[in-house]
């Protein structure tokens, strides 16, 4: 039997996923060698989107709730790469079932004290009464509601001999945000008259701190020949491709839909009106 600051340890990577997910996990832990079926199923038929892939899903012989994980395939595979954790989680849920959602709702309970457990456009947290106890609830955000998460973005640039290091990965950081603002948030409008309809934040939107992907940053470094330093600029290659690469990622992601994204910011009405063609809009 595990002691509570084992179970901690256990679910810490799970605990704040919502309920729908975190229950899917929870239950394919317990069938850890159809996780991995799944996981290289899921690899080897990336192409398969939509309907298409829940067609092929409920073909499969696994648990429904591995079957809904293909539907999250960076958690699938997370759970495949690290089977050893899986494993002894599936064992724990087996054998302590009330313990681990009790070491669960104490890291949740610890996140919130700290803000780091909120209700934003991802997700929806409240506490609820459930057996005359409190329990925190994670509820993912409305399927109705339509915006643009970015899991991660990768750079490559050449600033030349790097001086400071240190100081070029803040300025590519950066530069980054400032080109995920203009491709999803930041836009200057004016109504038929020519006045300003975006002249406060409250209508002119800037990427928050969880709007930001973690960052891989690859520093390449050519001397340049035009000065004694071999220096160069830093921060063009955060901002300049950023709308192009999210337009791509996008198009990608909803290929099934046949979907060319032409025009940026990529708003959440925006996106409404690229997948939702049928409707009206004013």
């Amino acid at each position: 039997m595990l002691k509570p600051e084992q179970l901690e340890a256990l679910v810490a990577p799970i605990a704040l996923y919502p309920d729908e997910l975190l229950a899917n996990v929870l239950a394919a832990a317990t069938y850890p060698l159809e996780v991995v079926q799944a996981d290289r199923w899921t690899k080897s038929n990336k192409s398969l989107k939509g309907d298409a892939l829940k067609i092929a899903v409920d073909k499969q012989q696994w648990d429904d709730s591995v079957k809904a994980l293909a539907s999250t395939p960076d958690v699938l595979a997370m759970m495949s790469d690290k089977i050893d954790w899986t494993k002894n989680l599936g064992d724990a849920v087996l054998a302590q079932q009330p313990d681990v959602m009790d070491a669960i709702q104490r890291l949740r309970a610890k996140a919130q004290a700290n803000n780091k457990l909120v209700t934003n456009k991802q997700q929806k947290v409240s506490v609820q009464k459930q057996d005359n106890r409190d329990v925190i609830v994670i509820q993912q955000a409305n399927p109705e509601t339509m915006y643009v998460r970015l899991r991660g973005y990768w750079v490559s640039h050449d600033s030349g001999r790097l001086i400071n290091p240190t100081i070029v990965e803040g300025q590519i950081q950066g530069a980054v945000a400032l080109g995920i603002g203009s491709a999803l948030f930041e836009e200057i409008r004016y109504d038929t008259t020519g006045q300003p309809l975006s002249a406060s934040y409250m209508d002119y939107a800037v990427p928050r701190s969880d709007d930001i992907p973690p960052l891989e940053i690859d520093h390449l470094e050519t001397p340049s020949p035009l000065n004694p330093l071999g220096l160069k600029g830093v921060g063009e290659s955060g901002t300049l491709p950023v709308p192009a690469v999210v337009a791509s990622a996008l198009e990608d992601a909803l290929s099934e839909r046949a979907i060319r994204v032409e025009r940026m910011p990529l708003t959440p009405e925006k996106l409404w009106q690229l997948v939702r063609p049928e409707r009206h809009w004013g």
